[in-house]
């Protein structure tokens, strides 16, 4: 393996515990060593090669022997050498690469396809980060998040890419990230700080992940259908991280794979850390994303827009039915749609008046999508905004 030029600046800024503890987690054993550094080997097949660590950051050669020791990790363990000075940047943090297949050359993807892709891996992150904080299964997690999960979901960093078809880097902030001090939270009901949160999150993606692709297997497999999905609900399984999964695709473009790497520091027992979803499956999983939320009820769902549809056929004083065109106002600039909801006979005269008038009204119910519309059931605090100028 021949010598391999590192960006100077990067190896100063890498913490100098960050090396030992590299070496004690790849197998390598100090033997030596007096206040300016320690001698350290692995044993290999061939030969039993020594790194020099240096003990002093402020030392003129510091980084000059540093990359000399990276050089000779690289060899011992036939390993890239920025793979190790990789590895080295990333120690303190759960990295989850997503590997994409587009078409196109190699190392590039559309624009409009990687906008697509990057917002499918925020949501991706969002759902498992929700559903840790809520400590429950759900078909359909709520529209609302907790801010424990928006908190984690800003924190969450995306690196630059690596070789490979195109590949995404996400790294999930854990306690040696000084996250405490940022978001001094605990989880409802328990004393676990955000470090603890960040790593149940990513165990979350893993598992969860998997057991989407295990469901979409099941149902191209057999004639199960959706109860594939619905069986795997408390695995992690949610018509959000369906949807998720589908938009980092692309909508189906592109298969994916996914490769969890965690901090060294913070080791992980779980025997599987890669898996791969294919095209079929995703398209599978985006089925069964649509189908989950269709037949779900979203609680607590708050509508603002206008009345542009009054239905009664009895008396004044029996209830009426109203087509609100208008957004959900948990999700703002999302798509407008139309909302079908019954009321009262003492709301829909105020309904009515806001139709006259012009006037935006604001509702709460639980939310039931079919595949022709949107209903809100048990409609609450109906009332009225200010009326649109002229």
């Amino acid at each position: 393996m021949g010598q391999h030029v590192v960006n100077r600046q990067v190896l100063a800024n890498i913490p100098l515990a960050n090396f030992t503890a590299y070496l004690l987690t790849h197998g390598w054993q100090e033997v030596d060593g007096d206040v300016a550094g320690s001698y350290w080997t692995r044993a290999t097949d061939d030969e039993q090669p020594q790194g020099w660590l240096p003990s002093n950051p402020e030392v003129k050669t510091f980084v000059d022997r540093i990359a000399q020791l990276i050089q000779v990790i690289a060899k011992a363990e036939s390993r890239d050498v920025d793979d190790v000075v990789r590895d080295l940047v990333d120690l303190e943090r759960d990295i989850q690469e997503v590997r994409t297949f587009p078409f196109g050359a190699p190392g590039s993807m559309g624009l409009s396809a990687s906008a697509e892709s990057v917002q499918g891996l925020r949501k991706w992150v969002e759902s498992s980060a929700t559903a840790v904080a809520l400590q429950e299964s759900s078909a359909v997690l709520p529209r609302r998040r907790p801010p424990e999960a928006t908190a984690l979901v800003r924190a969450t960093e995306m690196l630059t890419p690596v070789a490979g078809s195109f590949i995404w880097r996400l790294s999930v902030p854990l306690s040696d990230h000084a996250m405490p001090e940022q978001y001094p939270f605990v989880l409802p009901g328990s004393d676990l700080r955000l470090e603890d949160y960040s790593r149940r999150t990513t165990l979350h993606l893993l598992r969860s992940t998997q057991a989407a692709a295990n469901a979409a297997s099941e149902a191209i497999a057999s004639d199960v259908g959706l109860e594939a999905f619905r069986r795997r609900i408390p695995e992690g399984i949610s018509a959000d991280l369906c949807e998720a999964l589908s938009q980092t695709s692309a909508d189906g473009l592109t298969p994916l794979e996914f490769s969890f790497k965690w901090s060294a520091r913070r080791p992980v027992t779980t025997t599987a850390s890669k898996l791969a979803v294919s095209q079929d499956q995703l398209e599978i999983i985006a089925w069964a994303g649509k189908q989950l939320r269709q037949e779900a009820v979203e609680e607590d769902v708050t509508v603002s827009g206008l009345v542009i549809r009054l239905s009664r056929t009895g008396p004044s004083d029996t209830p009426g039915k109203i087509t609100i065109a208008g957004s959900d106002v948990a999700n703002p600039g999302g798509p407008l749609a139309h909302f079908w909801v019954e009321l009262t006979a003492e709301d829909y005269q105020r309904a009515s008046t806001a139709h006259q008038e012009y006037s935006e009204v604001l509702i709460t119910g639980d939310l039931k999508r079919t595949a022709r519309r949107r209903e809100l059931l048990n409609p609450r605090a109906f009332r009225l905004l200010a009326s649109q100028p002229d």
